[in-house]
């Protein structure tokens, strides 16, 4: 079973003008933050994320999701981990949830320790 540690959040495009409230979610369980709702993020900026543990099987779903304060809230998309690569670090780009979105760009750092 590998154990994992995401490290960071890069948004290179918001889906929002100005800067999104993301959270971030597995297997419908929001996972990050874990004190606040969201985080905001803009172009060019990074969030720590720092969370981690041991996960079962090939590929790990990370949904990134756009809070909503007056409808449902947003999906923007999934980053796929691939836990069959050698420990080290990975940057893994989102893959955008285009009935959501066809512009937000995203990428995430973790490690495979």
């Amino acid at each position: 079973m590998p154990q994992i540690k995401i490290h960071a959040i890069i948004c290179n495009v918001p889906d929002e003008s100005d800067k999104d409230e993301i959270f971030l979610k597995i297997s419908d369980r929001k996972v990050w933050p874990q004190k606040s709702k969201y985080l905001k993020i803009g172009v060019d900026e990074a969030i720590e994320v720092s969370i981690g543990g041991k996960f079962e099987g090939h590929w790990m779903a990370l949904e990134l999701w756009d809070y909503d304060y007056t409808s449902r809230n947003d999906h923007l998309g999934t980053f796929h981990l691939d836990m069959t690569q050698e420990q080290g670090h990975y940057g893994t780009i989102l893959t955008l949830n285009e009935e959501v979105s066809d512009h937000a760009d995203y990428m995430l750092n973790w490690e495979i320790l």
